[in-house]
């Protein structure tokens, strides 16, 4: 599984997922400015109807905060800062894409849909492995063609005295 977040998505990226409408909704979007090529891909807001319980809390680790709505006073409890993401062992979605029913704006993805997309050479989106995105370590995995490629944070931004 890949973690993700994913808002717009082009013609050509909606053909590559190929997903049922059961489980993805697209909303027209207009594009108010920019260049036609921008408007040429056909760009649409993705609603990501799918939801499963993927989230194994009691081994991941989070924060929690209360906040207090702006117009109406209410203090609200978060309790879903996540510093590590660990995956339920039994996640058996009927979907390639879904978000987490913990955590809803968690957006996961399959491997072999990962994959699908990568190899089709589609730009502007990433997988991420779950394991190392909030885990405040400095190496970050992403899912790529060929398999999996890290990152180092500490060297795309260096911290300098």
């Amino acid at each position: 599984m890949c973690l993700g977040m994913i808002n717009l998505v082009s013609r050509r990226l909606r053909d590559m997922m190929a997903l049922p409408e059961a489980d993805v909704q697209y909303l027209p979007v207009e594009i108010l400015s920019g260049h036609e090529e921008a408007r040429a891909q056909d760009y649409r807001w993705i609603n990501i109807r799918a939801c499963y319980p993927a989230l194994d809390i009691a081994q991941s680790s989070y924060d929690t905060c209360e906040f207090m709505h702006p117009t109406t006073g209410e203090k609200h409890r978060f309790n879903w800062l996540f510093d590590r993401v660990t995956l339920r062992e039994e996640i058996d979605p009927a979907t390639q894409l879904f978000r987490a029913a913990e955590h809803t704006t968690f957006v996961l993805a399959a491997d072999s849909l990962a994959e699908r997309v990568m190899r089709a050479g589609c730009t502007g989106i990433s997988f991420q492995d779950p394991a190392t995105c909030n885990n405040g370590g400095p190496i970050h995995r992403y899912r790529t063609a060929t398999w999996v490629e890290e990152e180092d944070l500490n060297k795309v931004f260096p911290i300098t005295p």
